[in-house]
């Protein structure tokens, strides 16, 4: 399942953020089977459908991943320095922030289709400070030892509070997407 990535085994426990998930009553550790009721479109407090569609297709979440860079990294590894996990933590955490106002849903369709801005958002932080161990094929005997790669996956649900209708909406992240990539050519 693609809750296992985020919740396994974890050496940090997940943390739920945003206003979405204030709403829900979500707050503190990412409990796996919270996690996994909202990738299937289920609130977990009512156990009722979350948004209004539920199709096979429907997209769970979106994963905003941030990378330390490697020296960060092995520096983190080799010290255990809490303060180098802090700071990666708060700088991918404000760039959420500014996400979240910024979030919208999709209202209307065809010639009156519009993107409104909700300002909310269901976050879970997921902190890992290893790469995936793979195995790969000239390997003979098991699976490779992970490195050392200190990064948080920001798995945004597909859900956002539209006050408008009162009721859970689709994200839609398009112009989110379309900011981001102009900051990374005005930075990159």
């Amino acid at each position: 399942m693609i809750n296992d990535y985020y919740t396994e085994k974890q050496e940090i426990t997940g943390t739920w953020h945003g206003l979405t998930a204030q709403r829900l009553g979500l707050n503190g550790a990412v409990k796996a089977q919270d996690f996994e009721h909202l990738l299937t479109n289920i609130n977990p407090t009512t156990r009722q459908k979350l948004t209004a569609r539920h199709s096979a297709k429907r997209r769970p979440m979106y994963d905003f991943t941030f990378n330390a860079p490697k020296s960060v990294s092995l520096i983190h590894a080799i010290t255990g320095d809490r303060d180098i996990l802090q700071a990666h933590r708060r700088a991918a955490l404000k760039t959420m922030e500014t996400i979240e106002a910024d979030m919208q849903t999709q209202h209307g369709s065809g010639k009156a289709k519009r993107y409104v801005t909700t300002g909310n958002m269901l976050m879970a932080e997921f902190i890992h400070t290893t790469t995936r161990p793979v195995k790969t094929p000239d390997q003979e005997q098991g699976i490779c030892v992970p490195e050392p790669h200190l990064h948080s996956h920001c798995a945004v649900i597909n859900a956002t509070w539209f006050e408008k209708q009162q009721r859970y909406r689709a994200i839609e992240i398009g112009n989110i997407k379309a900011q981001g990539a102009w900051l990374l050519l005005l930075t990159g």
